[in-house]
């Protein structure tokens, strides 16, 4: 493909030269696209300050865009002092040939001053020179090796090594992932599998294990955040009266660690985690116990505070046809301080849920951070008592539920004024809190309902209204009369008649 621009050159697979002649025709500070495909090509010369990206435009990344070396060599060697930029690429299987000495940088040796910057990439796979030599040394730096300063950001470095002394006298190489001279910042990256060369020796000749499983510097410090190393070794004395490596992790002159998952890398030679003067804050050391000073640090260095796991759930009691949701989180530090609004660890740290005791089921099982938690829902499937577990690396938590009947219905029958029966459900929760009504509004006309229970909240039934009687009521006693009654008038009467009768005998 033709250049397009002054300093920024598009290729695929097919250019003539390859990468090297699309770096020397860039320029100083210029950059190289690379088209979606495999780019195998090793010992490319970068004679300038440069960057080489994936063509996103192209639909290009890490995923689809990738130099391999095949293990024929390193794959990029930069000249002098320059910058050389990876941004969106995969460097996989570079690897320095064997020598009396093993060379440097399996991916990138920029041993002339040069410095390195690794941007949404990965590097796997690659390997420093071993020495063939007695006394040779291995190779430094598996993945990169740089006088200047290295640079790696939400990028990945896997199963990268440093070289091994093969025969007696020699020294293993050292930073498996990363050895520079001057400092080195990591942002958001992951390390794993990596370790510094190993050592042969035999009585009398000594053979020393490389230092710094995943990072050493020579002088430099190290800036790193949320960032995980894991599974990262220092370089054995195999044979002989050698000394083993040490700094499983990261080996170094000082610095600081934050919101990181430091776990599982080792040194036989002391500090399975970190050798040198570092202050590690707030990382997550796989345990609620955090760091062991005994065996996880040495030289300087010294943990602050550190990350727990924790959990909660809503609602801790709940019925058995009901579900909690239950977040893990790795947000709180030892002294109980809420961290989240200050920084996280790295996504995607694998999380389990379990059931200890009772039943049920959780939907999902398994899942994986995002800014420092994880969720799932608990559905209990009987009532008692639920205890549940949540695993992060080595740290189990667990939780109490409270599990209660599901709610039952039981009906009750009212009897409608002139209509027929009509059957209402109650809720019966054996809670008196509960609302638990639910059967249909009511709205027929009722005579003499059944009582709802007390724990339920009280329906207004409207009460049958009076209808007018067949038989007319009696009048008031006080009510006028027209004429006159019968018994007054003949009670007078009498009344007369027995006077007259009475006059009439005494005058005679």
């Amino acid at each position: 493909m033709a250049s397009v621009g002054a300093a920024v050159i598009p290729i695929d697979t097919t250019y003539p030269g390859g990468i090297t002649a699309a770096v020397s025709a860039a320029g100083s500070g210029g950059t190289v696209i690379l088209a979606p495909g495999t780019y195998e090509e090793h010992a490319i010369s970068v004679g300038n300050s440069v960057t080489i990206e994936a063509n996103a435009s192209l639909g290009g990344n890490e995923d689809n865009t990738i130099i391999d070396a095949q293990h024929l060599d390193r794959i990029f060697s930069v000249a002098g002092s320059y910058t050389l930029v990876i941004d969106n690429l995969t460097l996989e299987n570079g690897q320095v040939p064997s020598g009396f000495s093993g060379g440097n940088g399996g991916a990138v040796d920029a041993g002339n001053g040069g410095s390195v910057t690794v941007t949404s990439s990965s590097i796997t796979a690659c390997q420093a020179g071993d020495a063939t030599g007695s006394p040779g040394n291995g190779g430094d730096g598996g993945a990169i090796f740089a006088t200047g300063g290295v640079s790696v950001t939400s990028s990945s470095i896997t199963a990268c090594r440093a070289g091994d002394a093969r025969n007696n006298g020699g020294n293993g190489g050292d930073g498996g992932a990363i050895f520079a001279a001057g400092s080195v910042s990591v942002t958001s990256s992951t390390f794993t599998g990596c370790r510094a060369g190993d050592a042969s020796g035999s009585p009398g000749h000594n053979g020393n294990g490389g230092d710094g499983g995943a990072i050493f510097t020579q002088t430099g410090t190290v800036s790193i955040t949320n960032a995980t190393i894991t599974g990262c070794r220092a370089g054995d004395a195999v044979f002989g009266p050698g000394i083993d490596g040490s700094g499983g992790a990261i080996t170094t002159h000082g610095g600081q660690i934050t919101f990181s998952r430091l776990l599982d890398n080792s040194a036989h030679g002391g500090a399975n985690e970190i050798s040198g003067p570092v202050t590690a804050t707030d990382d997550w050391w796989g345990s609620n116990n955090g760091p062991s000073p005994s065996s996880d640090f040495n030289n300087g260095a010294s943990a602050g505070t550190w990350l727990v796991l924790g959990a909660t759930a809503s609602p801790l009691s709940l019925t058995a046809a009901q579900a909690s949701q239950i977040t893990a989180n790795l947000t709180f530090n030892n002294t109980g301080s809420n961290l989240a609004s200050f920084g996280t660890v790295p996504d995607g740290i694998p999380v389990a849920f379990g059931l200890v005791s009772d039943s049920g089921t959780f939907s999902p099982v398994t899942g994986s951070t995002s800014a420092g938690i994880n969720m799932t829902e608990f559905s209990p499937s009987s009532a008692g008592l639920a205890n549940v577990s949540i695993t992060v690396d080595s740290q189990t938590v667990y939780m109490d539920f409270t599990v209660t009947a599901a709610p039952t219905a039981t009906p009750t029958s009212f009897s409608s004024g002139g209509g027929a029966a009509r059957l209402d459900y109650w809720a019966n929760t054996g809670g008196s809190s509960e609302p638990g009504y639910t059967g249909p509004a009511v709205t027929p006309i009722m005579k003499n309902p059944t009582m709802a229970p007390t724990v339920q909240p009280s329906v207004v039934h409207t009460l049958e209204p009076s209808y007018p009687s067949t038989t007319l009521p009696p009048l008031p006693t006080n009510t006028p009369r027209a004429g006159l009654d019968i018994l007054p008038v003949l009670g007078a009467l009498g009344l007369c008649c027995g006077i007259f009768f009475l006059f009439r005998k005494k005058g005679n």
